[in-house]
């Protein structure tokens, strides 16, 4: 599936694991971004991102999920999975949020003393996961300073999932007319190379033979 990744969430140490069998219905990860202090008008955030803005989404220290399903449409019951490296819960869609899911994290991939950093992906069978999500200390990556801190910077992240149903190969259909012409002419355009071929080792029948095949063509 092609991803729209915000380019802050590499400086960060996030990654992608994709889903462990994609030859059932499995979700995967369409988008993910951040927001940092609540801000939707920070100039980092990336364009594409700024269609998903919800001013209801103003918590700066939350992982934020939304699910669109095979058909399109934004999922209102499928659950999403918040997990650690000892511990998981599950947050649901809300509707007063355009159904996006919300939940709260509190560390970051490079804090100590917590129970981070967290892992985000839909709770089905087969779910890609976005990994090392948190609060990092600051200073951030692409910001100059070198601040010490107690407490992670509040950066929130963003991921939209996509439902993806597996591959089912349709029924074998006839081929079209334009095709069985093509085969055709490509099967004259052998037969004609073999003929001319033919004449020089055997003149006397080349033309016969080269009549014979064309008339063989046309049954």
């Amino acid at each position: 599936m092609y991803r729209l990744i915000d380019p802050r969430c590499e400086a960060l140490g996030m990654t992608i694991v994709e889903p462990p069998d994609t030859t059932r219905t499995h979700w995967d990860i369409s988008h993910v971004f951040l927001t940092v202090n609540g801000d939707w008008t920070d100039p980092a955030m990336p364009e594409w991102a700024l269609p998903f803005q919800n001013d209801n989404l103003g918590g700066a220290t939350h992982g934020f999920m939304l699910g669109f399903g095979s058909d399109g449409r934004r999922q209102d019951e499928n659950l999403f999975l918040q997990g650690w490296p000892d511990g998981h819960a599950f947050f649901s869609p809300h509707k007063e949020h355009d159904w996006w899911g919300n939940c709260l994290c509190t560390s970051g991939y490079n804090w100590q003393e917590t129970a981070g950093p967290y892992y985000l992906q839909a709770n089905a069978v087969s779910s890609a996961k976005l990994c090392g999500v948190g609060l990092p200390y600051p200073p951030l990556p692409w910001e100059p300073g070198g601040l010490a801190a107690t407490a992670g910077v509040h950066v929130s992240t963003f991921v939209v999932m996509q439902e993806v149903a597996p591959y089912e190969p349709g029924p074998e259909t006839d081929p079209g007319l334009e095709e069985v012409l093509g085969r055709y002419l490509r099967m004259l355009d052998k037969a004609e190379a073999c003929a001319n071929e033919l004449m020089g080792q055997y003149p006397d029948v080349a033309g016969d033979l080269y009549l014979r095949i064309a008339e063989l063509l046309s049954l």
